[in-house]
């Protein structure tokens, strides 16, 4: 949240294929936060869920400006993209890397995450 209790949030969404899709939500103090997105082709459809009362600053992949969002249900169709300084994890890197951190996307991490799916040794962390 960028202000307490939940009234206003940030939502950033990186879409990976590899996953196939992603269903979420988060139960806060203002209500329960959803995100789902699945991969139709090359178009990302990626449908959310703000609660009354929230409103929430949007960004897209691949863009840096964010869209102001009010309580409702969104549904958002995204063009395939290749997120800057994300590189893909492979053996090679996960083998030079040893016990970082990384996001599901493949961007290293300089610390370890407080929530959110990662990769750490090869391993998914919920």
């Amino acid at each position: 949240p960028s202000q307490p209790g939940f009234k206003h949030i940030i939502m950033k969404p990186i879409p990976d294929k590899r996953l196939g899709f992603v269903d979420a939500e988060y139960r806060s103090t203002a209500g329960i936060i959803k995100s789902y997105w699945k991969f139709e082709g090359e178009e990302c459809i990626w449908d959310f869920s703000i609660p009354l009362g929230v409103t929430a600053s949007v960004i897209l992949p691949g863009e840096s400006i964010a869209k102001e969002y009010g309580s409702g249900s969104y549904t958002i169709r995204i063009k395939q993209f290749t997120p800057s300084g994300v590189t893909e994890i492979n053996n090679e890197t996960m083998k030079k890397e040893d016990g970082e951190w990384y996001t599901i996307g493949g961007m290293k991490l300089s610390q370890k995450p407080r929530f959110g799916i990662y990769i750490r040794n090869k391993r998914k962390y919920f």
